[in-house]
């Protein structure tokens, strides 16, 4: 019986080593690699830039004389009013300062202008003294010198603005041949910039021009003292605009798996 029992111990032995060699034999798993960061650069705004821009503006006008209403207001008068209304096309320069999401910019523009409107005399007012004399206005060109706070959210820029306006107005009641003032005014407004690529970004705004009273047109004193006055309400225009960033996109860099 010994025997026997000694065979079966050395063959449970003999299958346990087998097993350990075979599993020896057999390869290792391994975890797959993990896929290497790819780093994408963050559009950053901070730099110069030129563009383009142009769009359409709306106000309105209102012709009156001098006499007992100098301020175009009064006496129940109802004076020769009407749209002056037009497009606009010019040139930008600009430069944005990006600290973390906040993008602080200065940007000035020229634009010409083909802001127009006219209307023919009423009970109130005389437009010249001829048939074919209007009331009418006109603005050839105007600039603005804004500053920018926008908010980064990668490529695109949402933006408040607020600085100063200059435009060239033009007032007659003869055949059209405007007395013109150059005036200063306060504008605001609020945007949003985009950049498709490194260096191109394009962009759509509001611009608020706020009326900076009465221009008084007629140095002859043909509507009696003191003269013919011009009120204008403020202009509101609607932009878009195409600019070319120097540089683009630098800094941060983040990573993307």
């Amino acid at each position: 019986m010994e025997v026997p029992m000694k065979s079966t111990l050395f063959g449970i032995a003999l299958a346990a080593l087998s097993s350990v060699a075979m599993a020896a034999d057999l390869p290792v798993r391994t975890e797959a690699p993990a896929p290497a960061p790819v780093f994408v650069a963050a559009n950053n705004w901070t730099g110069f830039y030129v563009g383009i821009v142009g769009g359409y503006s709306w106000s309105s006008v209102t012709h009156c004389d001098g006499g007992s209403n100098p301020a175009c207001g009064g006496g129940g008068s109802v004076f020769p009013s009407y749209n002056h209304n037009g497009a606009s096309f010019g040139g930008t320069l600009g430069y944005n300062h990006q600290i973390g999401s906040t993008v602080l910019g200065l940007e000035g523009d020229l634009s010409w202008a083909n802001w127009r409107g006219s209307s023919g005399s009423n009970g109130a007012f005389g437009c010249g003294g001829g048939n074919t004399d209007r009331c009418a206005s006109a603005i050839d060109w105007f600039a603005t010198v804004r500053a920018r706070l926008g908010y980064s959210m990668g490529n695109t820029l949402p933006y408040l603005t607020a600085g100063l306006a200059i435009d060239r107005l033009g007032a007659s009641i003869v055949a059209r041949s405007f007395t013109r003032t150059d005036r200063a005014h306060f504008v605001v407004g609020g945007g949003i910039e985009h950049a498709f690529t490194r260096n191109w970004s394009a962009k759509i705004e509001y611009l608020h021009i706020f009326s900076n009273g009465d221009f008084q047109y007629d140095t002859t004193q043909e509507c009696g003292n003191p003269g013919c006055f011009l009120r204008s309400k403020d202009i509101s225009m609607v932009r878009v605009g195409l600019n070319y960033r120097f540089g683009g996109s630098a800094a941060p860099v983040v990573a993307k798996y």
